[in-house]
């Protein structure tokens, strides 16, 4: 139903502009989280110089730290998801350059650790969170209706006129009767 899925990234966005702006007005947790994510930055840039020296390689940690915020920097130009290929050839090419032992040994174990690890965490997570929801799902299947859009849209007055919800709404129906649809009509 188009009115549920305007409704669902409406409140999406509500809630990322209440989480933006708490974050902006909390001092501590902005500064906080300033420093969580150069940690994280430094510690992924890092990553190179292990994996070079796991393999016998020599280098300098600053040297090797330079280099690999260079790749990133580099390869962020090239539209490919999460630049495949670019980010790989890029760090062989430099590292081999720098006469390092080991070099394509030291390529596959950093982008296994800073790339493909984050996407298998990713898919346990989703795959978890499905098992939750599919568990809730059939906890909730004798519970009362859900929601109605009328409460949704009595909630969401508080952030969006009454006029912009109207005008989507008009807009969604609209665009299903010029498409002939009548499933998105109510």
């Amino acid at each position: 139903n188009a009115n549920q899925t305007i409704m669902k990234a409406v409140r999406y966005l509500h809630n990322y502009s209440v989480k933006i702006k708490k974050i902006t007005k909390d001092r501590k947790l902005l500064i906080k989280l300033l420093l969580l994510s150069t940690l994280f930055q430094f510690a992924m840039c890092s990553m190179p110089f292990f994996a070079v020296h796991t393999f016998g390689g020599k280098i300098d940690f600053f040297q090797a730290l330079v280099m690999c915020v260079f790749i990133q920097a580099a390869v962020s130009l090239i539209p490919t998801p999460g630049n495949a290929g670019a980010a790989e050839g890029s760090f062989y090419m430099v590292f081999k350059s720098l006469g390092t032992a080991g070099t394509f040994w030291a390529m596959l174990v950093w982008r296994l650790m800073c790339y493909y690890s984050f996407i298998l965490i990713g898919v346990l997570i989703y795959v978890y969170n499905a098992i939750l929801k599919l568990r809730q799902k059939h906890k909730n299947k004798n519970n009362s209706k859900k929601r109605s859009d009328k409460f949704i849209i009595i909630k969401l007055r508080k952030c969006i006129s009454r006029d912009r919800i109207v005008a989507l709404i008009q807009l969604i129906q609209f665009l299903s009767r010029r498409k002939g649809d009548s499933s998105f009509s109510q």
